[in-house]
């Protein structure tokens, strides 16, 4: 997204800024030769939105449930001790991506 934003700016224009400080409008990411990744951006965003709800409202539960209802048998105390873990590795992972993505869009 940000290498189509680069491509597609103005000479002048600073990349990121939206409005009436460059002049451009939300519209511009849906003129025809945008749109598609626009629109690739907003469902992948969804669907890795949808997932995390999905893992972190059904795990911390899951693990928490004696193992004679279906779950992990964990209790209320120790599940924790695995959802905080998963947290603090999804920070980790989106600010590694941060500077990979930043590589990989000066390299190119």
């Amino acid at each position: 997204m940000v290498r189509a934003a680069r491509r597609t700016s103005r000479p002048g224009a600073r990349a990121g800024l939206v409005g009436k400080a460059t002049g451009d409008s939300l519209a511009r990411l849906f003129r025809k030769d945008l749109v598609r990744f626009t629109l690739l951006c907003t469902l992948t965003s969804a669907f890795v939105m949808f997932a995390y709800w999905g893992l972190f409202s059904w795990i911390p539960g899951f693990l928490a449930k004696p193992l004679t209802e279906g779950g992990a048998g964990l209790g209320d105390v120790k599940a924790p001790i695995w959802t905080i873990p998963m947290n603090i590795g999804a920070l980790i992972g989106y600010a590694t991506f941060g500077f990979i993505s930043d590589k990989i869009v000066v390299a190119a």
